[in-house]
């Protein structure tokens, strides 16, 4: 019968020495895998913070571009501002396709763009400050809602004594950090009294 013999120089690792190693194994992946969820997590957040600067940019440009090229501004109730973009039809008067509104929505944390495409409805100056226009607006056609900047904050349209100057600020929150943000733009060819414009 053959004897097992008990070889002390034979090579191979103990339990400890397992041990040991599988430990700093462990300490190893943990470590790449909370790299690997930071940088994730970073993308993420720079991603979120592109998305809204080109969407302020984007907004920047299409208000500016709005009330530049309009003729006339007026306040509006609730705190927004009509644009009358022109005499499209050459009728002398302010039609409901001609006219755009800058607003927020409800809760006041979106800011878009009201305007009624192919409405000819005639509308008086009087009632575009007083709310009834934009109401019978409604309720006349089919609105087009564009937001422009989704979950802005402490929106505030304001317009000159004189009629020509519009002025937006509005909070942005990004990576727990709220910024103020201003859109300014002036009217290029305004028409500074209401003269040839019917207001019936």
């Amino acid at each position: 019968m053959t004897g097992y013999c008990y070889n002390k120089n034979r090579a191979g690792f103990t339990t400890a020495e397992l041990l040991v190693a599988l430990m700093v194994c462990a300490i190893v992946f943990t470590a790449v895998a909370s790299l690997a969820y930071a940088l994730s997590s970073a993308s993420s957040s720079t991603e979120d913070m592109s998305a809204r600067q080109m969407a302020l940019r984007c907004a920047t440009v299409r208000i500016s571009d709005l009330v530049r090229h309009s003729v006339m501004a007026f306040p509006a109730p609730a705190g927004g501002i009509a644009l009358w973009t022109g005499d499209d039809n050459g009728d002398g008067r302010i039609n409901g396709s001609e006219l755009v509104y800058i607003e927020t929505d409800a809760s006041g944390h979106t800011l878009r763009l009201l305007d009624f495409p192919g409405q000819n409805l005639s509308v008086a100056i009087s009632d575009i400050q007083s709310g009834e226009g934009k109401t019978d607006l409604v309720a006349g056609t089919d609105e087009r809602y564009v937001t422009l900047l989704p979950q802005c904050s402490n929106v505030r349209l304001t317009l000159d004594g004189s009629g020509t100057f519009v002025n937006i600020m509005f909070d942005l929150t990004e990576n727990n950090t709220t910024t103020t943000y201003q859109i300014c733009a002036t009217l290029r060819c305004s028409a500074t009294s209401a003269d040839g414009v019917d207001d019936d």
